[in-house]
């Protein structure tokens, strides 16, 4: 349950643990056949935040994706959760 975030190739990581079924999230376009190979669904964006999953597609969106992250975790802490995914 807690966040979990990868930019770029480190989602690959996620996809290894098995946690990308029927999630949303945005791939760098290296990494998308794994990434919907593994069940995820891929759209095309720079960050998603899927309940706990954040996903970033690129470096060139690394501040949005750090502004995510922390905006996550800060939810995390206070036992909130998200109604929906969130396309950035």
């Amino acid at each position: 349950g807690k966040v979990v975030a990868g930019l770029c190739h480190g989602p690959w990581i996620m996809i290894s643990a098995g946690i990308m079924r029927d999630k949303l999230a945005c791939a760098y376009v290296g990494l998308k056949d794994d990434m919907v190979n593994s069940g995820a669904n891929v759209v095309d964006a720079d960050v998603i935040v899927d309940g706990n999953v954040i996903t970033c597609s690129y470096y060139a969106a690394c501040g949005k994706f750090m502004r995510e992250t922390f905006s996550a975790v800060d939810r995390w802490k206070k036992g909130e959760s998200l109604s929906s995914p969130i396309k950035v």
